[in-house]
């Protein structure tokens, strides 16, 4: 199996729209590049934070602030740097917090709450492209090539946009279920989010579910 890295998605996500390759996306100075290189972190993290891969989930016990909120809590803890999404809280003997009752916040880049340690399982940022995982990179090339087609081809709204459009919505649940299929899941991330039953909605709300 091929590693994938940046430059290689870009060039599938090209490819199905009938555009130009690249060579090495950081140093080549075309049209392609230009737009790959304004789309494709967008695209990534925001096709990480539309589902609780299993390749990039991580977990971390935060640190306290050495400064606490001026006021509704009375701790503050800074998300790590590779930080996209929370998952869940866990208490201090590794059980799993119903958020419900054990109030916190995300606020500023920090979870403000008032237990006295924080840990959390989360979705990071992943940059390495080699490892994703291969249902993901399928899902980043089309979302990739449906952000390229318009500044790249002026085909949006076209039957080749349609058909785009059409692939990644049969696509995304079957991925999105075998991928939760993998994972040892409890409670309410055995249920589908309000994210996954808004794929289901007309292919006009796309764009919004996946942060274009």
């Amino acid at each position: 199996m091929a590693i994938e890295n940046p430059t290689r998605i870009c060039n599938q996500a090209l490819a199905r729209i009938g555009a130009g390759r690249l060579d090495n996306l950081e140093t080549d100075e075309t049209p392609e590049s230009i737009q790959c290189n304004i789309h494709y972190e967008a695209a990534r993290d925001a096709l990480l934070r539309n589902h609780m891969w299993a390749f990039a989930a991580d977990r971390e016990a935060l640190a306290q602030s050495a400064t606490a909120p001026d006021f509704g809590f009375s701790y503050a803890y800074p998300l790590p740097s590779n930080f996209i999404k929370l998952r869940a809280i866990y208490g201090d003997g590794g059980t799993r917090r119903n958020t419900s009752v054990y109030s916190h916040k995300l606020e500023a880049g920090s979870i403000l709450s008032d237990d006295s340690s924080m840990k959390i399982l989360y979705t990071a940022q992943i940059s390495d492209a080699s490892k994703f995982d291969p249902s993901f990179v399928e899902c980043l090339v089309l979302n990739l090539a449906l952000r390229l087609l318009p500044p790249l081809t002026n085909h949006a709204g076209t039957p080749a946009a349609t058909q785009l459009w059409n692939e990644l919505r049969t696509m995304m649940p079957k991925v999105w279920a075998m991928d939760r299929d993998e994972q040892e899941l409890l409670g309410r991330d055995d249920q589908a989010t309000w994210l996954d039953a808004r794929w289901y909605g007309n292919s006009g709300r796309l764009l919004h579910k996946l942060g274009s």
